[in-house]
């Protein structure tokens, strides 16, 4: 297991040239709760995501409200008519812990 403090990550979310970054739905962790939209930032195996403004402006946001570790995971593709361009994080050995995320664009899903 990692360990890392609040303003270690906070480090790491913010540096620049991230692996990859975009803006994605994301489907909230209780059951009935919907999509929101949140600014992801890949850095290595680290996936963080921010909370994001009317604006889509993630930076005056501050520090990224969560990371997803990117440990024995999969991606699956989540493709209805509703969900064009979605995906889920699937984690081996662990069904408590799978994310689903929509992007905007086939180019985005990527």
């Amino acid at each position: 297991r990692f360990r890392f403090n609040d303003k270690e990550l906070s480090y790491v979310a913010h540096c620049p040239y991230p692996d990859k970054e975009g803006l994605l739905e994301k489907k909230g962790a209780n059951k009935g709760q919907g999509y929101k939209q949140r600014w992801f930032r890949l850095k290595g195996n680290l996936l963080f995501y921010f909370r994001v403004d009317e604006l889509q402006d993630w930076e005056s946001t501050g520090d990224p409200i969560g990371v997803i570790v990117l440990e024995r995971c999969k991606v699956e593709n989540i493709h209805s008519p509703t969900h064009p361009f979605g995906f889920g994080l699937v984690f081996e050995g662990d069904d408590t812990r799978n994310y689903i995320l929509k992007a905007f664009s086939i180019q985005e899903q990527e």
